[in-house]
Order: C-alpha cells, then structure tokens, then sequence
C-alpha cells in the first residue's frame, strides 16, 4: 500500500526498523547504509541520497540544509559513513516541517540527514530482502512530504 496518510507514524515506523540495530555495511551507487537487526527479518537500510552531516553529540540546534550540493568527493563521504560502522541506534526521528532524520546511537553521535530538496528524495529507509508483501518503505519526497509503502493489514 503507497499511502501518504498523515495518521502514519513515521517515528513509530523508523524506531520499529532501527532501534537497537547496528551499522554493518555500506552500499555504492546512492550510498546506503546497512543495518543488522536481529528482532526483525530482512535488512533495514537508510540512502543517504543528499547532505548529510555526524555530530559527535546532537548539537542544540540542528544545522538548516538545504538541497545545495556537497563539495565533498565520493571517496570521502564513503569514509565519513564506514566509520559508523559497529554504531547502535538508540533512538530515530524525523523533524517538522521538513522530514531531516535525525538518528541518535548509543554512544551519543548522531547523524543528520537532510529532508528538504525541491527536485530529489532526500533519503528513503526500508526493510530489504523480504518478501514484496512485507516491504516497508518511509521516503522523504520532493517538497517536504512523506510516502509509505507498507504491508497491507488483514481486514
């Protein structure tokens, strides 16, 4: 089901994929992290599709990004996203009124994932290597809003 509900809960959906998972890998192309998380079946994963910044503790206010390109090299962002290897997550939220993620892990650092692009997805999360029925899918969308894509629920 593709539903931009707003009765959604998009922190409800994230915590459910990402709460005491850990990082384990990384994938080229859009870059995506990976995360192994033993209470769920299938491979939560978070594409860090625009800017994205780590804190080494979550700042008092949270950096305003916009959709300007990033001067950093491929080389270079794949560096910054290795060393969250082995992190837990302790808690996940998106923010209002653009949809930035904010992802805290047990030791403090937090990253924060610009939402706000007029043209592109600026990041989307799922569940992968499961069965079609049971994806699940939170995408940022051009212009600030959400989409889902989950299980359909037993009447």
């Amino acid at each position: 089901m593709n539903s931009p509900l707003p009765s959604i809960a998009p922190n409800d959906i994230l915590s459910r994929l990402f709460v005491g998972a850990v990082v384990d890998g990384v994938r080229f192309g859009v870059l995506q992290l990976l995360f192994d998380n033993p209470s769920i079946d299938g491979e939560p994963y978070l594409n860090l599709a625009s800017h994205w910044e780590v804190f080494a503790e979550r700042p008092s206010e949270l950096p305003e990004l916009g959709s300007a390109p990033t001067e950093e090299t491929p080389e270079h962002e794949l560096g910054r996203a290795i060393e969250l290897r082995h992190r837990q997550v302790s808690a996940v939220e998106v923010l209002a009124p653009w949809p930035h993620l904010v992802m805290t892990f047990t030791d403090g650092t937090v990253l924060f994932l610009n939402g706000k692009d007029a043209q592109y997805e600026p990041w989307t999360a799922g569940l992968a290597h499961t069965p079609r029925e049971c994806r699940i899918e939170v995408i940022a969308c051009p212009g600030g809003e959400l989409a889902f894509i989950l299980p359909e629920q037993p009447a």
